[in-house]
């Protein structure tokens, strides 16, 4: 035996293939495995604010949670919308402040004109703000306009409609004057109708 046939070739080392995960396969009757969310999740813990109720922090953690933020993320959320909302509380107590300004002052511009009426302003004032309040107290309650005068109190002094308010009750006292010296009198006639008058 010559050594060349002596000499046996060894065969190349064998290399295995990658292993594939049976799971990550696609074949016609599989679907992938869901990759399972790695993602901590975050117990959230907020700063005390005074007047923030556990309604408004429930819905900054849901939101929190949804996009996955972190604590600090939520809070500066939160920070930012807390601000937010005293900005837009601040601009409405200031209109709120304008509109009662504004009120007041076409309040007092009413009664002004009221006062200087020439009519019944002036010594007449009182004696008229008297009469009005009785009319409203006769006929108020039967037209429901007692109702009205109670959630809108300012109507009794526009100018306008408290002259009006004015004439109705001067003539309503004119009339109720007349109508009790004829009713005196159809008295009297009638007794002496009835019964002859007295020598």
């Amino acid at each position: 035996m010559s050594a060349e046939l002596a000499v046996i070739d060894t065969p190349a080392a064998v290399v295995p293939a990658a292993v594939t995960s049976p799971a990550a396969v696609n074949t016609p009757d599989s679907t992938p495995t869901p990759v399972a969310d790695s993602a901590p999740v975050v117990a959230y813990k907020f700063s005390t604010v005074e007047g923030v109720t556990p309604e408004f922090d429930k819905e900054v953690t849901d939101i929190a949670t949804k996009l996955k933020w972190t604590n600090e993320q939520a809070e500066a959320f939160r920070a930012h919308e807390l601000e937010l909302i005293k900005t837009e509380r601040a601009s409405d107590e200031a209109a709120a402040a304008a509109a009662k300004l504004a009120n007041d002052q076409q309040l007092a511009k009413w009664e002004l004109e009221n006062k200087a009426h020439k009519t019944f302003g002036g010594p007449k004032y009182d004696e008229t703000t008297i009469k009005i309040d009785k009319l409203l107290a006769e006929y108020g309650p039967k037209s429901g306009f007692d109702k009205v005068i109670a959630e809108s109190p300012a109507l009794l002094k526009q100018p306008a409609f408290r002259a009006f308010l004015a004439e109705l009750s001067y003539a309503h006292g004119e009339a109720s004057f007349v109508q009790a010296n004829a009713g005196a009198t159809n008295s009297v006639s009638d007794a002496q109708l009835f019964y002859g008058a007295k020598k």
